[in-house]
């Protein structure tokens, strides 16, 4: 029988945020030949804004692969787009006015779920 660990050693551990960071992003739509992998500067999280390093990210049809291909319904893109919405991590840095988020805490990220305080 197998079992999954949740133990914390498990998740990254935060780090001072890099100047730069790995992403896969499309810079025209088409097939998955159009996805690349490149080095972006890593952003500064603005007022009442907190980066997350990524551990996970989903994959989804509407979000990702409609997107990709120029064919989301609801969305309109600015090229390059950088995917990845629905992620999970840990709390890397905090902008000002955050309140409620520590360093090291573990976030789920989902933005189109809001507590009903945030700017939409």
């Amino acid at each position: 029988m197998s079992t999954i660990s949740t133990q914390a050693a498990e998740w990254p551990r935060p780090v001072t945020p890099a100047s730069t960071m790995t992403a896969v992003v499309f810079g025209e739509f088409g097939p998955p030949e159009v996805l690349k992998q490149v080095s972006l500067p890593t952003p500064r999280p603005g007022h009442g804004e907190v980066l997350v390093q990524v551990a996970a990210v989903s994959v989804g049809r509407l979000l990702d692969i409609t997107a990709r291909a120029g064919n989301h319904p609801y969305a309109k893109f600015v090229l390059p787009h950088v995917l990845g919405a629905e992620h999970a991590g840990v709390v890397a840095a905090l902008g000002p006015g955050v309140s409620g988020f520590e360093t090291g805490d573990r976030v789920a990220v989902f933005p189109v779920v809001t507590d009903g305080t945030c700017d939409l």
